[in-house]
């Protein structure tokens, strides 16, 4: 698994939200999860982003990005790309699973995101 992770650039907020662009007759699609971790006593604000995207035009066309940090700090960027659609969904859930046992709560769901459903039968709630 840590061979098809890889580093990249930042992306900022904007670029992490649901949206389709026409690439000739295919298009790319995004879809995004926002978290965050905040205890006050402790100092914690922490942000963590989980966007999956489907780039018809890559070799692994189905691609999970997280971004991670501090508020107000920079961030760690890891991709994980996979073949398949079910590949890059099971992946997510194991890093929503991971986030949501270390105090993280999610903040934010793209409409029509694959795994709304899910989400809900965790009981996992959206937060502001």
């Amino acid at each position: 698994m840590i061979d098809d992770c890889e580093h990249s650039r930042h992306y900022d907020r904007e670029e992490l939200n649901h949206h389709q662009v026409a690439t000739d007759d295919m298009e790319l699609t995004t879809h995004a999860i926002e978290l965050h971790s905040l205890d006050i006593r402790s100092n914690r604000r922490r942000r963590y982003q989980v966007v999956l995207a489907l780039d018809p035009t890559r070799q692994k066309p189905h691609t999970v990005t997280m971004v991670w940090g501090r508020y107000g700090w920079k961030t760690r960027t890891l991709l994980f790309s996979a073949e398949d659609p079910d590949t890059a969904l099971q992946y997510v859930k194991s890093v929503l699973t991971k986030r949501s046992a270390h105090g993280y709560q999610i903040s934010h769901v793209d409409e029509a995101h694959p795994l709304t459903e899910w989400l809900h039968e965790l009981d996992m709630e959206i937060v502001s």
